[in-house]
């Protein structure tokens, strides 16, 4: 714990002068709630913002124990059907779902990560079906829907350390992921790709 925040209130005057802060991010942060929470606190005490970026997929309770210490919850949505998130991610789409429906009754700023995964997560009847979900329960705490094109940025790293492999993924095409911001947008969501 102390070195964690040793190491990130080392910058803490950037941090006030820019707006900036911390996020945590994983993995999984959700399965670690305890250790979590104790830093989020630490930075509260601070003055530094924080973020937590999730998959959403852990306890109420834990999530509700978190929330006065975040100021951003960066949530990846990436597929609504129970049966093909399991099947990819061995979540509980209910578990994702019914959490985002509750964070949406807060007033705690959330972003909505929809990745976009050829094969995975792009078909038009998953995209249809985030959109529904959002649609029919977003709260006034949605800040934007980021669309995270998969990419292959991480190659030559994985490539070094010996641990690449053979992916039959393409990258996503540029006309493709304007048609997705153009769905949400005019479904009234404010878009950002990438970010």
């Amino acid at each position: 714990m102390e070195e964690v925040v040793r190491q990130t209130s080392a910058d803490l005057l950037s941090y006030q002068m820019s707006g900036g802060g911390v996020t945590f991010s994983g993995g999984e942060p959700l399965l670690q709630q305890a250790f979590l929470k104790e830093l989020l606190k630490k930075h509260k005490e601070l003055g530094m913002s924080t973020a937590v970026e999730t998959s959403f997929s852990g306890k109420w309770s834990d999530i509700a124990e978190l929330i006065q210490y975040v100021d951003l919850f960066l949530i990846d949505l990436k597929i609504v059907d129970a049966g093909r998130l399991r099947k990819y991610t061995n979540a509980s789409a209910g578990l994702i779902l019914e959490n985002l429906r509750k964070i949406f009754l807060t007033e705690i700023p959330v972003v909505i990560r929809v990745p976009l995964i050829p094969g995975y997560t792009t078909q038009q009847e998953n995209i249809d079906s985030i959109l529904e979900f959002l649609t029919q329960h977003k709260g006034k705490n949605l800040e934007y829907i980021s669309l995270l094109p998969f990419h292959r940025f991480g190659e030559a790293k994985a490539e070094s350390l010996g641990t690449l492999r053979e992916l039959n993924i393409k990258n996503i095409s540029q006309p493709f992921l304007e048609k997705v911001k153009s769905q949400f947008e005019q479904n009234g969501f404010l878009v950002k790709v990438g970010l």
